[in-house]
């Protein structure tokens, strides 16, 4: 933008003063007093215009997304070399700003901007290509050897919107293809992620970090929510959000929530989730679940990383507090069913225990710092900490 601007009027006042003279009966540039004074021939003219709108467009839309999104003040431009305002200044610059909206979405953001980007190629390629033959055609009456020069530079910052792309590719990558940083053997990281882990979340991505701001706040449907996608549960609902009512048949899929150590939780996504078999085990052998973040917080025996979960219910034995005898510190139950539910007095205090990991069917994970050390290395942890004013 900055390089095209006053490029163009460079181009425009220079051409002013280059007139050459163009016969209207033949076409042809002579010099007899039957000529009228012009700058290009008349068939050139509309080309010569439409590549300077083009390029001009490709300017006023960034200027546009810059004022639509990122409303900033002047006390910013004043504060651009303090540490306070330099990261709030650059986002101006970039366009890259810290729209509410776009906090829990990273893949809205990335949309967005390739969207912009793409816009942006295409009104510079097709003014690029537009001026050219304007020059090229012009050639055969007179020489714009700076005009050249100029086309070049338009030419060449055609390449910015990709390197911004290649850029936004990056940080979508650290968002929404999030790996945390935790302490494992190397030998679990090097087997590939298993095809039920749909990601890792950044925590600083999750429900608690929700406000009030307009796009950036909690899921307006509450606690009536219908929505079953992991990601959705994890960054809009509450600790204590329960997707889905007590189990009944019908709800084959049942979603549920896991706890467990950061180290365990990396080698579950490389691997698969395991059976819990050393006593004391209230439901019997098997893996674990709770109806909400909350509950299974105070059930686990193990902190670090939670993993919220698709679970195919399979074939189910209800029990309630007075019957756990039958299944307790045992794997008898397996030879008749899939699944034990302990229907509890208390339903937040819910939870259940499958037999086979083949019944989860995928999951999402985050982990808690300090253990997963991504967060403070690649500054996420502050990263919507210095927003200024508006989306800044």
């Amino acid at each position: 933008m900055i390089i095209t601007f006053p490029s163009l009027i460079f181009i425009i006042i220079n051409l002013a003063s280059t007139t050459y003279t163009v016969n209207y009966i033949s076409g042809i540039s002579t010099s007899s007093p039957t000529t009228t004074t012009t700058i290009f021939p008349p068939v050139l003219r509309d080309r010569f215009n439409a590549a300077n709108g083009l390029l001009l467009a490709s300017i006023i839309v960034s200027l546009l997304v810059a004022t639509c999104c990122c409303l900033t003040c002047p006390c910013h431009w004043i504060g651009f070399f303090s540490g306070d305002y330099r990261r709030p200044c650059l986002r101006f610059i970039s366009l890259t700003c810290n729209c509410p909206c776009y906090i829990p979405r990273p893949k809205l953001r990335f949309t967005v901007r390739l969207v912009f980007h793409i816009i942006t190629i295409i009104l510079r390629s097709v003014g690029v290509i537009l001026f050219g033959t304007v020059l090229a055609q012009s050639s055969r009456h007179t020489t714009f050897q700076v005009e050249h020069v100029f086309l070049i530079i338009f030419a060449i910052t055609i390449l910015f919107p990709f390197f911004a792309i290649v850029l936004d590719i990056y940080h979508y990558r650290v968002w929404w293809a999030y790996t945390p940083i935790v302490t494992v053997s190397p030998t679990v990281t090097e087997k590939p992620l298993s095809p039920k882990h749909k990601r890792f979340i950044p925590y600083v991505l999750i429900e608690k970090f929700r406000t009030v701001a307009l796009g950036n706040r909690k899921c307006k449907n509450g606690y009536e929510c219908r929505e079953r996608t992991l990601e959705h549960i994890v960054i809009f609902h509450s600790a204590n959000f329960r997707p889905q009512p007590r189990w009944t048949p019908d709800y084959p899929i049942y979603i549920g929530f896991h706890r467990t150590k950061a180290d365990a939780a990396i080698s579950i996504a490389h691997s698969d989730m395991r059976i819990s078999d050393i006593p004391p085990q209230m439901l019997g052998y098997g893996i674990y679940f709770a109806r909400s973040i909350k509950s299974t917080g105070k059930k686990a025996r193990k902190d670090g990383a939670y993993i919220c979960a698709e679970v195919h219910m399979g074939k189910v034995l209800i029990l309630c507090r007075s019957e756990l005898w039958q299944v307790s510190n045992s794997n008898a139950w397996w030879d008749d069913y899939d699944t034990v539910y302990f229907k509890h007095e208390k339903e937040e205090k819910e939870e259940f225990c499958v037999k086979s990991s083949e019944q989860v069917l995928r999951w999402v994970i985050y982990v808690e710092p300090p253990m997963d050390r991504k967060l403070e290395l690649y500054g996420m942890d502050e990263e919507f900490n210095d927003t200024a004013c508006h989306c800044i």
